[in-house]
């Protein structure tokens, strides 16, 4: 069974030993609960895009042996698949209003093992790849909803791992291993779609030191497992309490000096995910401005259209970037391909830097009723309809409904949780800076510096150019 229909996810997800913890209690029927539903329902929805005759050739991939199985499943080969991706990525984001909650976050922690374990199994001499070749093929085999889980709680963050106070599990630990497999404490954070989801694929989420070994571990786990419990909404703290996890889904088991190929090769991965859905939601953002300042009887407004113009270069910047990285893909020894890393971190913090200012003329051409909208029940009860048809429509330019369901819209866009996704996912602006530093090519661009005074430089990229005339003058 390769492909599940969105009634089988649905009916997968009433296991046993499910624990999610939602608003004070355990939830106990996905289906009826009133935030549990809405997150079931969107991740379906990967189930039903891919088995629609629209998107079925794009979601889904033809093995050799025939069997069709989801395409992100399928481990990236060229640079054609990366481009695939961001296609699939937009596609759901235009379809369900989200980027893809059964295979989103997961996939990219997949792919990211599949290069981080083929780097240390080079180095090492382990088999971790072997293990994560099996994993997929198992994922593969029951259509998985999988999710990653690789932010800790962290606790002092000046402090490594083994330097806590107070307790030892604040970073995901190993407490005990065998011959069969190794027991895990710990908890992470801000795991979106796990509720939903059949599996997490768990990684460190930084680089450790000699005495973190027992820190330095990467595992898969069924979100139902014993010891498993998540707390929260749709983006839970996944508390392991004592978890046994079996050797063949052991992806790293204390090789310290490699726990940082885990968060480096997701984050790889995931800001592609993170450029690609942040232009479709960007294209949302752009044509609301423009919708709500047409509704205000705005938009010939010399400061409005000043603001729209920013838009438009945010949104298409955001764009350029994302598809610079992949169609300028860098090739691991392997021949594994995975997006540019200096651009992916370029578009991920141009994004995240800007969007306050995105929000800020959003708000600024809409008004005040961003803060101050009625409820759209109010719009329904006979007592107050026909005040708020009066006053809230614009004339002859839109009706008060249309008016209200854009404001409620901007709502939405504007709310805190929007803009602290868009600084924080994927990665902090801080974690793109240490990139760009590590990744930038220095030698490069002081060669070119010392070309353009005069210096010499025996850099290949300005050996055997002429010296510049204009800058000796």
């Amino acid at each position: 069974m390769a492909l599940i229909t969105a009634e089988q996810f649905r009916e997968s997800i009433k296991d046993d030993g499910r624990e999610f913890y939602c608003s004070g209690e355990l939830v106990k029927d996905f289906a009826t609960h009133p935030i549990a539903k809405d997150l079931l329902d969107y991740t379906a929805m990967d189930y039903e895009m891919a088995l629609d005759p629209k998107y079925h050739e794009l979601l889904t991939e033809a093995l050799p042996d025939g069997e069709r199985v989801h395409f992100t499943f399928v481990a990236p080969k060229t640079k054609e698949d990366l481009i695939r991706r961001r296609k699939v990525i937009q596609t759901t984001m235009h379809v369900s209003g989200g980027p893809g909650g059964a295979k989103f976050t997961g996939i990219d922690g997949l792919n990211g093992l599949h290069l981080a374990c083929s780097r240390i199994d080079r180095q090492m001499g382990t088999e971790y790849s072997d293990r994560v070749a099996k994993y997929r093929r198992y994922l593969m085999d029951i259509d998985a909803a999988i999710a990653v889980a690789m932010t800790d709680v962290k606790g002092n963050r000046t402090s490594h791992p083994h330097q806590q106070k107070g307790h030892q599990d604040y970073y995901v630990r190993m407490v005990s291993k065998g011959n069969d497999g190794i027991v895990v404490r710990g908890a992470k954070a801000h795991i979106s779609f796990a509720p939903t989801s059949h599996e997490l694929v768990v990684l460190p989420c930084r680089a450790m030191t000699p005495g973190d070994g027992d820190y330095a571990i990467a595992f898969a786990t069924p979100t139902n497992a014993k010891g498993v419990k998540m707390i929260g909404r749709s983006d839970p703290i996944v508390v392991f309490d004592d978890v046994f996890v079996p050797m063949d889904r052991v992806f790293l088991m204390g090789e310290w000096q490699y726990a940082h190929e885990m968060p480096y090769s997701f984050a790889t991965y995931h800001r592609l995910s993170a450029d690609t859905y942040k232009y479709a939601e960007l294209e949302i953002h752009v044509g609301l401005a423009a919708l709500l300042a047409e509704y205000n009887g705005l938009e010939k407004v010399g400061h409005v259209r000043e603001k729209l113009a920013w838009l438009v270069m945010y949104a298409e910047g955001t764009e350029a970037l994302g598809k610079a990285a992949v169609e300028n893909c860098e090739y691991d020894e392997s021949g594994t391909p995975y997006p540019n890393t200096l651009y992916s971190n370029v578009a991920k913090f141009f994004f995240a830097s800007n969007y306050y200012t995105a929000e800020q003329h959003l708000q600024d051409i809409a008004g005040g009723l961003v803060s101050t909208l009625p409820a759209m029940a109010d719009l329904k009860n006979p007592a107050t309809r026909e005040y708020l048809l009066k006053y809230l429509g614009t004339g002859d330019i839109c009706d008060a409904e249309d008016r209200m369901k854009a404001f409620r819209l901007a709502q939405r866009m504007c709310d805190h949780v929007s803009g602290n996704i868009t600084v924080h996912a994927e990665g902090s602006m801080a974690a793109q800076k240490i990139m760009l530093y590590a990744v930038a090519d220095w030698e490069r661009y002081k060669a070119y510096a010392k070309h353009a005074a005069g210096i010499h430089s025996d850099h290949p990229a300005v050996r055997d150019i002429p010296p510049h005339r204009l800058m000796l003058v």
